[in-house]
Formats: structure tokens, C-alpha cells, sequence
């Protein structure tokens, strides 16, 4: 669990596809299972996104989206892999990725923490 701190993301085309790179960085505030990382740390994870873009209808299943995305200030649990199976296919190298669809939740948005504030 953690603070998103800030993300980014890079949109390419890709055949008939519109693939939309992500990279959050978030501060760790709690481990609930795993290990890798400790609370107080930084990570940064990524994650993608790939709308059709083509012609005509697509075929089913080609659109790839995650059930939530994080903004910047909101709290997040983040289901995160190293080196396996994300969801969506292999990752080999040592950066976390979230895992394939429902890899985010949102535990407090940002706009709801600034309310709880004032």
C-alpha cells in the first residue's frame, strides 16, 4: 500500500492499436505480502493500456484496460510481479509490474483525502 507520488505514460501506435505506456511512482507505506520492497521506499511501476484504434469493430478481447487507474495523491494497494507471470504475459527483468487487469485499487482518491482535510 502507498501514495501515488506522480506517473507518466507515453501513447505510440502500434498497428491497429493505440498502446499507452504507464509508470507510477509511489511511496510505500505498508508490505501486506511479498518481499522486494519496504515501507518508506519508492517504487516505480508500470503498466499498460492498448485501445483499438483501427478500422471497423475489434476482435473481442483486443482493447486491454485496467479496472482502475491511480492519479496522483490517491492511496493505492498494488498487486505488483517480479520476474513472472503479470497477467498479460512474461517479465523477466528486475522492474515490478502491476499485475494484468486488476493490479490497482484505489483505497482513497485524491479528491476524497482533500475533502477528508477541510
Amino acid at each position: 500500500m502507498g501514495n501515488v507520488l506522480a506517473s507518466t505514460s507515453k501513447t505510440e501506435r502500434v498497428k491497429e492499436f493505440e498502446v499507452t505506456h504507464l509508470v507510477a511512482e509511489i511511496a510505500v507505506n505498508r508490505i501486506e505480502k511479498g518481499e522486494g520492497v519496504k515501507p518508506g521506499e519508492k517504487v516505480h511501476v508500470r503498466y499498460r493500456a492498448q485501445g483499438w484504434a483501427g478500422k471497423g469493430t475489434p476482435l473481442p478481447g483486443m482493447s486491454e484496460h485496467y479496472s482502475s487507474t491511480p492519479k496522483n495523491g490517491d492511496v493505492v494497494r498494488v498487486y505488483l510481479v517480479n520476474k513472472g507471470y503479470n497477467g498479460a504475459g512474461q517479465t523477466t527483468d528486475s522492474g515490478f509490474d502491476v499485475y494484468f487487469k486488476n493490479g490497482f485499487e484505489i483505497l482513497l482518491s485524491a479528491a476524497d483525502r482533500t475533502k477528508l482535510q477541510n
